[in-house]
């Protein structure tokens, strides 16, 4: 349990706290005048000081968020193979590729026509069970 009962409680809270500040620099700027505010202004240095981990560190992010991830190659490659002459290339390559693998699965027989002789004849199957 915290200090305040409820979330509003902390809210109103933190929005006390918020119009004491904007009041006392509101006292604070009504006080100055022109020249003191601009003199101010002059002396406040406007550039960040930082150092070289941080600006390698924003580079890093930089190139992370460039490079393509996993889900953007897949996309581009679906995008690719939709037009006609990639899809008709990979139609074929895939065809080509069955037929190697049926060729180089396929049992090795010296004679097509024993082959066929032996897979019909129902002397050769009745011996195969």
């Amino acid at each position: 349990m915290g200090f305040y009962r409820s979330k509003s409680d902390s809210l109103e809270c933190i929005a006390r706290m918020f119009k004491s500040v904007l009041r006392n620099w509101q006292n604070i700027l009504k006080k100055m005048n022109d020249n003191e505010l601009n003199d101010l202004l002059r002396a406040a240095d406007p550039a960040p000081r930082e150092t070289p981990e941080f600006r390698r560190s924003v580079w890093r992010r930089i190139e992370r968020e460039v490079q393509p991830s996993f889900f953007d190659r897949i996309n581009y490659l679906i995008k690719t193979i939709a037009h006609p002459m990639p899809a008709a290339v990979s139609i074929s390559a895939m065809v080509a590729f069955g037929m190697w693998l049926g060729a180089a699965s396929a049992p090795k027989t010296d004679d097509a026509m024993a082959t066929y002789a032996e897979s019909v004849s129902p002397f050769l199957q009745h011996e195969r069970e």
